[in-house]
């Protein structure tokens, strides 16, 4: 076997409830990547830089001043994490060939993204070389600037027999099919729905409202069947893919119209996060039925995959599929994307284009990201 590098994969995602530090261990280059997740930190974010994160995220025109300063800010948070991954792990940044880091992104329109991350100042703390800014890449040869982790999701989960679909509960739901026997060129990935961005918020706004991280569907309670029609008759949710999700239409102006429909169909406000959970679902349910062949295995990851209550609306819903937690599959549930960072950090390094096109529109693979060198 391949003398394993490590790598550091760090990441914040559009959540931005926490970041994410995972130590990596990776034997071989390119396609032949055998990879290993050998250690992972966890930690919240502080709460004001969260609100002011999710504020810039959401806004329809932010402001460069804000975006530049709360890069910074992410930057800070990711290279704290990876030190302190660094240090349980006792290694020094000596026994690391490089770093990937990805910062809380969202689409806009015209085939732009907002990323809060300045990679230089990851490179500079950490003194590593960091691979960053992949959005760009993948923009340059036409793309939408993302998803950017369905070559990662491919290397991690390709199969000769068995078809797969990698379902990302994070901020943004995001979906991967990666087909029997796949080349890149096959995987298809998109933006499916909202999902703790909007449920989160939810989920805050009521009293005894059911965990992100523990909730069950209440047994007496009941979806309001003509909202749930009204919500999923959204222009996005019948786009075609290619296509991203733009944070900026699922903010507090959504949540007041949520309301306002909420009343118009005489549904409980304190429902509405079941509601949603119910909408989450079945629109991952559709996503797969409408543009993927019925896949033998789901693949769920993500913050939101310890959310009992969506993880058993989508098994119900995806049946006679088999749906599994990702760590079934030696990856963190919690995690993942901060191990795929590291995936597209050794790629980078060694120049290969870890790059599905036809999840992102573009018209050709291209290398994805820049790299960073401390002291550059």
């Amino acid at each position: 076997m391949a003398k394993e590098r490590f790598y550091l994969g760090l990441f914040c995602g559009e959540a931005a409830d926490g970041v994410d530090a995972a130590l990596v261990a990776i034997a071989g280059r390119g396609d032949r990547m055998k990879v290993r997740c050998q250690a992972l930190v966890s930690e919240p974010l502080d709460s004001a830089l969260r609100q002011n994160i999710l504020n810039v995220l959401k806004a329809g025109e932010p402001s460069a001043f804000d975006v530049t300063r709360l890069g910074r800010d992410v930057a800070v948070a990711l290279a704290g994490s990876g030190r302190k991954l660094l240090a349980r792990a006792n290694l020094t940044v000596q026994d690391i060939v490089a770093a990937g880091a990805c910062g809380p992104t969202s689409a806009r329109r015209g085939s732009e993204t907002i990323e809060l991350l300045a990679p230089a100042m990851v490179a500079e703390s950490l003194h590593l070389p960091v691979a960053g800014s992949f959005a760009a890449s993948d923009r340059a040869v036409g793309g939408l600037g993302g998803p950017l982790l369905a070559w990662p999701d491919w290397l991690c989960f390709r199969h000769k027999r068995l078809s797969r679909v990698v379902v990302h509960l994070g901020g943004v739901v995001t979906i991967t099919f990666v087909p029997a026997a796949a080349i890149p060129t096959d995987v298809l990935s998109f933006d499916v729905a909202p999902g703790t961005v909007v449920l989160g918020a939810l989920e805050g706004a009521f009293p005894n409202p059911p965990s992100d991280r523990k909730s069950q569907l209440p047994g007496n309670k009941t979806c309001c069947e003509t909202l749930l029609n009204e919500l999923a008759a959204g222009e996005y949710f019948h786009a075609d893919p290619p296509k991203r999700l733009d944070l900026s239409d699922w903010g507090s102006v959504f949540l007041d119209r949520l309301g306002i429909m909420a009343k118009k169909h005489r549904a409980s406000l304190a429902d509405l996060p079941v509601l949603f959970t119910e909408l989450i679902a079945r629109e991952i349910s559709k996503a797969v039925g409408r543009f993927t062949e019925r896949p033998h295995e789901l693949i769920l990851t993500g913050g939101a995959s310890r959310n009992l209550a969506l993880c058993g609306r989508i098994r119900a819903l995806m049946s006679p599929s088999s749906t599994y937690p990702i760590e079934r599959y030696g990856f963190p549930g919690e995690g993942y994307k901060a191990v795929c960072c590291a995936i597209l950090a050794a790629a980078r390094q060694d120049k290969r284009m870890a790059h599905c096109p036809r999840a992102t529109g573009a018209r050709q693979a291209n290398l994805l990201g820049g790299l960073w060198q401390p002291g550059g």
